[in-house]
């Protein structure tokens, strides 16, 4: 086996096995974030507004510059690009139990979500200022 051959068989494997893994990679890593599961949007009610996309974590799995937020009447929905995954992670306004925002770094922004299940959600930069600025949680 020459030199040639063997840098073939090597390229060659690489286009098999390499979309293989990215795919088990990416479907442990939805399954761990909890954005594998079907999201019913009826029980969300109209949407309100697109809030953009940005970087967040779910659950202890960070999303950098992958996730689109939307907001509808009765939550948000957060979901990741298809490359990544896919998946869809909803947030209804009477799951959360606590919101805090605060700054990471010198000019960052965060928001910390925490849902009633014990999930931990953190929105960083543009996901976490359109939070602020833009989702009225309808008070109860």
């Amino acid at each position: 086996m020459n030199d040639t051959s063997l840098l073939i068989g090597i390229i060659l494997a690489f286009c098999v096995l390499f979309p293989l893994l990215w795919f088990g990679v990416t479907r442990l890593l939805k399954k761990v974030a909890g954005t594998d599961q079907a999201v019913d949007v009826s029980v969300l009610g109209d949407k309100v507004a697109d809030l953009g996309s940005g970087s967040a974590r779910i659950n202890g799995i960070n999303h950098n510059h992958c996730l689109s937020m939307t907001q509808y009447q009765h939550g948000v929905i957060l979901s990741v690009s298809g490359l990544f995954g896919g998946g869809q992670k909803v947030l209804l306004f009477k799951d959360i139990m606590s919101i805090k925002a605060k700054r990471y770094f010198i000019l960052g922004q965060q928001v910390i979500i925490r849902l009633a299940g014990g999930e931990k959600i953190s929105l960083y930069g543009r996901l976490a200022a359109q939070w602020k600025t833009n989702v009225d949680m309808p008070s109860e």
